[in-house]
């Protein structure tokens, strides 16, 4: 029988199964799905002309560590202990997988995150906004700054804060094209 492949075998599957049933958190798993995919790309862990040896040099990653921190920051690290276990079984010829696996696991079990948190998703901010200014201001906090948003993220125990304030003007030639923006930026406060 052939080798699974991580992203369309494993991840994909699970993260549509958890998306159904989690509905709540199917924005973010869709996210993380994004990010692994991404990781494909980069790793080159892909079944398909590339090397699954490499999923382990993936899973001992900082990239995976946003991964685990985005699931943390939901409540769900449930889902990223259920994926590793399919990986333990799925790649169990693979030492180098398996290693990684198992010592993500165990960090996962005991609450040990190799990396700061903080410090990655600074680190993704970045990628998406190059032109965003990011400061950390402590242990616990971030403070991102663009066109005219301003943002501080801490980490707590039940997952994370986020303050916002946005100082930008807007011109609209007509008021019910800015009643209308109003209407969405309320529409997606009222959301979270």
């Amino acid at each position: 029988m052939a080798r699974p492949d991580f992203l369309r075998h494993i991840i994909n599957p699970r993260l549509a199964e958890y998306s159904r049933t989690r509905k709540k958190i199917a924005s973010t798993l869709d996210e993380i799905r994004r990010l692994i995919a991404m990781a494909e790309d980069k790793y080159e862990f892909s079944v398909f002309g590339g090397d699954p040896n490499n999923l382990g040099k993936y899973i001992q990653s900082d990239d995976f560590d946003l991964v685990v921190s985005a699931l943390k920051s939901i409540n769900a690290l449930d889902i990223i202990e259920d994926i590793l276990k399919e990986v333990l079984d799925k790649y169990s010829d693979l030492p180098d997988v398996v290693n990684a696996a198992k010592k993500r696991l165990s960090e996962i079990k005991s609450g040990i995150l190799s990396v700061s948190e903080l410090r990655k998703i600074s680190e993704q901010v970045s990628r998406i906004l190059p032109e965003a200014k990011i400061d950390i201001i402590n242990e616990n906090s971030v403070k991102i700054e663009y066109n005219g948003l301003k943002a501080i993220l801490t980490t707590t125990k039940e997952g994370a804060e986020l303050k916002i304030k946005i100082d930008k003007t807007i011109k609209y030639s007509e008021k019910y094209s800015a009643l209308a923006f109003l209407e969405r930026l309320y529409g997606l406060l009222k959301t979270t």
